[in-house]
């Protein structure tokens, strides 16, 4: 479909028209009715081909997340794609990005010789001190000072209770999940501070999930740090 996908745009016909009945460039999967025809207008694209909403998510956390996993040598020739630009990228490019990405993956796991059964590298952290309406008095005194980690994880699972080590810069720190909680980007308002007020959720984080950790420890901990279970 690439190549008619390219040519309605290039010949200015219609700005990123898409056929009905076509397939995800990426995948092959058949694409969903309001991401063809009348409607592939408003649907986002690459540059030669168009994609079902899965790979367009995956595409664009790619981009978006770039910069915490790529190397710095590589990062260079890649930046130009990085958060929204992701769409001027073709379809072999986007391939090329994944094969990366799940070479990184094998490469951090065989840092900690394959006995890392969950790994999530974090992108952002932070210092808790909730209030007592907020948690509760059984949780108040347990949860303060608690650091907190953001970022996804690459594999595995994190549970509340877990044991894990945080490493920074080959330096390995034990520790252990006090909670867990899942993130969904696509929901606003499910932010740290609504679970953190609503902890009877699931308290895990699984393999490519969003979210937060909030471990038992009180030091510092820095962007691009392992947590490892």
């Amino acid at each position: 479909m690439g190549e008619k996908f390219k040519k309605w745009v290039e010949d200015g016909t219609e700005s990123q028209y898409v056929p009905l009945g076509s397939k995800c460039d990426l995948c092959g999967k058949k694409l969903g009715l309001f991401a063809t025809g009348f409607w592939s207008c408003n649907t986002r694209h690459l540059h030669d081909g168009a994609l079902c909403s899965k790979c367009v998510k995956k595409t664009e956390t790619l981009a978006k997340e770039m910069h915490q996993w790529m190397p710095k040598e590589m990062l260079m020739k890649w930046r130009r794609y990085a958060g929204y630009k992701w769409q001027s990228m073709s379809v072999e490019q986007v391939r090329t990005l994944i094969a990366l990405k799940e070479q990184n993956d094998i490469d951090r796991l065989e840092d900690y010789g394959g006995n890392a059964e969950a790994l999530l590298r974090v992108h952002k952290s932070f210092q808790i001190e909730p209030a007592l309406l907020q948690v509760g008095i059984f949780r108040v005194n347990k949860l303060k000072n608690k650091m907190v980690v953001y970022g996804r994880v690459d594999q595995g699972v994190f549970r509340k209770g877990d044991p894990v080590r945080i490493d920074h810069n080959g330096v390995l720190i034990e520790t252990s999940v006090l909670e867990a909680y899942d993130y969904d980007p696509d929901v606003p308002e499910n932010d740290f501070n609504l679970n953190l007020g609503a902890s009877g959720g699931k308290q895990r984080l699984s393999e490519d999930q969003l979210g937060w950790l909030i471990l038992d420890y009180e030091g510092a901990i820095h962007p691009c740090d392992r947590i490892i279970r």
